[in-house]
């Protein structure tokens, strides 16, 4: 018991509902290759279908990205998630405007 307690949750991914996508976001990214262009090409993909992804997800996603040097996909992926109103790892760009 505890010892499932210091590992977490599983996530089990047979039972997703049709409103999620099927795979894991960052599996799907990275399915054609770690190219810069194969990662947008997939992103884009992904934004223009209409289904959803967890937020344990998106940290993933963006966890994967960042350590691929993958900047501007994972910046796309922050700020949507934002908008959404998920909110992760909002200290990871730290942007701050000047006037």
């Amino acid at each position: 018991m505890a010892l499932m307690q210091l590992l977490g949750r599983t996530k089990n991914f047979t039972k997703r509902s049709k409103k999620y996508l099927e795979e894991a976001l960052y599996k799907s990214l990275f399915k054609e290759g770690s190219s810069k262009i194969s990662v947008r090409r997939q992103l884009n993909q992904f934004f223009k279908c209409s289904k959803r992804i967890f937020k344990w997800e998106v940290d993933e996603t963006l966890k994967k990205l960042h350590d691929r040097k993958l900047y501007y996909p994972a910046l796309k992926v922050h700020v949507s998630s934002i908008r959404s109103k998920l909110g992760v790892y909002q200290g990871f760009f730290n942007v701050t405007f000047l006037c």
